[in-house]
């Protein structure tokens, strides 16, 4: 008998009934949340064409920054014109993207940095998985992330800030799983330097080093998220003394609820052909194969899969779907992984009582 490798092998029949309820009630959910439609960013991944909304804003800030001008002062002045939101300060980018696209001669070389990226998070990813209990996969796993990182390619993707994040969760994820914990927490700030949405894993994996009684781990976690939160800190100061009266404002709690959830999800590469009644039947697997695989690293991306589409079930606008970038690098692990879980979960249900 090969090696355990899913929590459903070890289920009582009762317990996997309980398993299969919460899976009709995620699918049930999900397909209600399908059905109503929304109206998209435009900005998915397969539309390299795609120059208006958020994608332009940020061009534009991009190109007036290249010329000399502050990013704080070309920010406000591009929200106001384009009749955007400026309140809250979170409705304000941090200026990472800006500074550094600004300094590369072309966005091409920012496709080059973000497919570096991508390539990392890939090496990475095969020795992980080479050295686990699903070493046989390694190709599966190459494809689907091959795939999923394939939007490194797509022109106007490194101006969303999302994109950079998600790709430097994911790197830290699989860093993790191989214990290379100092490049790990790089990677993880590195994503935070990009959008304060990567707060959510930089947390987990604080909480995780707590548990483990990491302390050096922990150490570096408290002095990188001190520094962050100064230089955030100066970020919104920066931001409120630019408010004028009159300014906009818009909320980004929104209870989108199983609506969002798919529509982000739908910014996986791995789901951007197909309706999203499809992406609500296929999601509910994934999320099972990240919950179900006995790994130490899996459990991790789990945290961090669950973390967002729970923060994303209150949190965000309609046209804020390409925020699904943050997470969906990881749900190759969780399509890897499905086909086992629900194996033994049948086997499971099958099971007699004692």
């Amino acid at each position: 008998m090969g090696p355990i490798i899913t929590h459903y092998a070890a289920l009582t029949r009762g317990e996997a009934r309980a398993v299969v309820g919460l899976l009709v009630l995620a699918m049930g959910w999900f397909l209600a949340g399908a059905a109503h439609r929304v109206p998209a960013s435009g900005h998915h991944p397969s539309n390299s064409a795609s120059d208006d909304g958020d994608v332009a804003l940020y061009k534009s800030v991009v190109a007036r920054v290249r010329a000399g001008e502050g990013y704080y002062d070309v920010v406000g002045s591009e929200l106001r014109r384009r009749n955007y939101p400026v309140r809250p300060a979170l409705n304000w980018r941090q200026p990472t993207y800006a500074w550094l696209l600004s300094r590369l001669p072309s966005p091409l070389v920012g496709n080059v940095l973000l497919g570096l990226v991508a390539f990392a998070i890939l090496l990475v990813m095969r020795r992980w998985i080479g050295r686990s209990d699903l070493r046989g996969r390694v190709g599966i796993a190459t494809a689907l992330m091959i795939v999923s990182t394939a939007s490194a390619l797509v022109t106007n993707i490194v101006f969303m800030q999302e994109s950079w994040a998600g790709f430097f969760i994911a790197l830290s994820v699989c860093l993790f799983a191989l214990d290379r914990w100092r490049t790990a927490v790089a990677a993880g700030l590195a994503a935070l330097a990009f959008r304060e949405l990567a707060l959510l894993p930089c947390v987990v994996a604080l909480a995780l080093a707590l548990h483990r009684r990491r302390w050096p781990e922990v150490t570096a976690w408290i002095v990188g998220l001190g520094l962050y939160g100064s230089l955030m800190t100066w970020h919104v100061a920066e931001i409120t003394r630019r408010f004028l009266p009159g300014d906009l404002v818009r909320s980004w709690v929104v209870l989108g609820g199983g609506t969002f959830v798919v529509s982000t999800s739908s910014w996986s590469p791995l789901f951007v052909a197909l309706p999203n009644w499809v992406v609500a039947l296929i999601l509910p697997f994934v999320l099972l194969g990240l919950a179900g695989w006995r790994d130490r690293g899996a459990a991790r991306a789990a945290l961090v899969v669950f973390g967002y589409l729970t923060v994303f079930s209150f949190v965000g606008n309609p046209f804020n779907d390409y925020w699904g970038a943050m997470y969906t690098p990881l749900l190759p692990f969780g399509f890897m992984i499905a086909p086992d879980c629900v194996r033994d979960l049948g086997v499971a249900l099958k099971a007699k009582p004692p």
